[in-house]
């Protein structure tokens, strides 16, 4: 496991991260008409729907631990540089990848509302995951 995400697990309280999300989850929730979006197939060179979601999972992770780190001295785009690198690593993709399927996505509103539940239920699954690792330290 990377530095990174070790650092993630042990730092931020998985809790604390679901309150990143009010406005995307009542964007999904006010703009979502209850009907099932099927997520297209993208064209070559475009990140799948689930992979981007947890690619944007991980995101959200960095970005309350850069948001809870960074002191004024510190650059947030430096910061932010390293957390997201990692990231890509970890998903095996380039920013570049990551800058054009997010483009692709985001021109496809009912589908990137379809990515964030997916988001949403990933970080709620992490979220599951680390209540249970502390009921069973107990």
């Amino acid at each position: 496991m990377h530095a990174f995400f070790q650092h993630i697990k042990t730092t931020i309280a998985l809790p604390r991260v679901k309150y990143l999300f009010p406005l995307v989850v009542l964007t999904v929730m006010g703009c979502n008409s209850g009907e099932d979006v099927a997520l297209e197939v993208p064209p070559p060179g475009i990140i799948p729907a689930q992979k981007f979601a947890l690619v944007l999972a991980d995101a959200q992770l960095a970005e309350a631990v850069i948001t809870q780190k960074m002191s004024r001295e510190d650059d947030p785009k430096v910061i932010g540089a390293t957390y997201y690198n990692q990231i890509f690593n970890k998903h095996g993709i380039s920013k570049e990848d990551f800058q054009k399927s997010h483009a692709y996505w985001a021109n496809r509103p009912k589908d990137m509302l379809a990515i964030y539940d997916l988001v949403i239920t990933e970080l709620t699954k992490m979220e599951g995951n680390k209540s249970q690792e502390a009921t069973a330290d107990q």
